[in-house]
């Protein structure tokens, strides 16, 4: 298990069970044109941005297909990020998170690891008694967001994030009614079991609930056209000794945008 140095934000406790994804002010854009994403807490009617913060913000980059390069910003301002594209082809975007630290009443926790499908999360505080303790928590977020530049085709990369979301197929080749398969991955290995929801950004459906097959595959129906948000949740007991926190979480999102049929 690696380690990782504490940081404390005041929107800890807030924010916590939420996902948390990149939102690029187009999907869609042409060579040379400026982008804006700024980061997201929540979905529907209880969804925020968040500004450009040095507490929360650990790395923000782009790979454009020939490179990677800094996603540029100012600070406590928004937008979280900004860059101006240099070539066509699919470009990925990602933001890591310092890590953070949470506790929840042991009711709170236990329906946390419920909704996020965490079993054997579950299994182990069942196992051990510890169903009634309060969860002490370390948490980071691992963000992606996918915008094709351009007609030139491209596709998403593994980049070795603690998790990550893979799209296998490229989502700006395909239209409603098809289906969009990705890959949940630990610093580059299939996780089985993990669950997978997807949303549709302009809200009013429910999510699409999918479980990763045993080499870590998801099919995702795209029944919607817009923008769309996959989220996967793993969370473990933590070796190290850390003050505070007895598990630690990851989250990981991705987000694109269908074109309708």
């Amino acid at each position: 298990m690696r380690c990782f140095l504490l940081a404390w934000s005041a929107q800890a406790l807030e924010t916590v069970a939420h996902e948390f994804w990149l939102a690029p002010s187009t999907h869609r854009a042409s060579e040379g044109d400026s982008i804006e994403l700024n980061a997201m807490i929540g979905h529907g009617e209880q969804v925020k941005s968040l500004r450009r913060r040095s507490d929360h913000l650990s790395e923000f980059r782009v790979y454009d297909g020939q490179g990677h390069f800094d996603v540029g910003g100012k600070r406590n301002r928004f937008p979280t990020g900004r860059y101006r594209t240099q070539r066509s082809g699919l470009h990925v975007f990602r933001y890591l998170s310092q890590p953070l630290l949470n506790t929840l009443p042991a009711d709170r926790f236990q329906k946390y690891l419920n909704d996020e499908g965490l079993d054997d999360a579950l299994s182990i505080r069942r196992s051990t008694g510890g169903e009634k303790e309060v969860g002490r928590e370390r948490y980071l977020r691992f963000a992606k967001s996918l915008v094709q530049v351009g007609d030139r085709n491209g596709s998403d990369r593994v980049l070795g994030l603690p998790l990550e979301i893979v799209a296998i197929t490229n989502p700006f080749r395909l239209r409603t009614g098809s289906t969009l398969v990705v890959r949940v991955l630990q610093e580059g290995l299939p996780i089985p079991g993990v669950m997978v929801k997807g949303f549709a950004l302009k809200g009013g459906q429910d999510p699409v609930l999918v479980r990763t097959d045993g080499d870590g595959y998801a099919r995702i129906p795209l029944a919607w056209e817009g923008r769309w948000m996959l989220n996967a949740v793993w969370i473990e007991p933590l070796e190290d000794d850390v003050p505070d926190a007895d598990w630690e979480s990851y989250w990981a999102s991705l987000t694109f945008e269908i074109e309708a049929q």
